[in-house]
């Protein structure tokens, strides 16, 4: 069993921080997208993933990471990946989606960005 969790804190706005902590394995995809969804559906336009407590990520894990940053994009809201460690950061390096995720070295800068705009 996995010891993968998530947790949301609101922020203020309408934004949310999504601390990831764990190994993420290919059973928590369906916890992890119904979250996405949910918070999706309560209209939030701010999300930060801390990921500092975030100890393995699969590659389907990393693509709904990666969607969700798409879809607040695509409704103009701001998304930042925040706190990863070297391992998640090189398996971001490693597909090549560095560029498709906002990343932010501590949770927070990623909190000052977001409050700026610039998420």
């Amino acid at each position: 069993m996995s010891d993968f969790s998530l947790s949301n804190a609101a922020l203020p706005g309408n934004a949310v921080v999504s601390r990831l902590t764990g190994n993420m394995e290919l059973g928590d995809l369906n916890r992890l997208d119904d979250e996405f969804d949910k918070l999706l559906q309560a209209g939030v336009d701010g999300l930060i993933i801390d990921a500092s407590g975030l100890d393995g990520l699969t590659s389907a894990g990393l693509g709904a990471i990666v969607n969700m940053a798409r879809i607040l994009r695509e409704r103009k809201g701001k998304f930042i990946f925040a706190a990863a460690k070297p391992d998640i950061l090189g398996l971001i390096e490693m597909f090549g989606l560095h560029d498709r995720l906002n990343l932010c070295e501590s949770l927070d800068k990623a909190k000052m960005e977001l409050a700026s705009g610039r998420g």
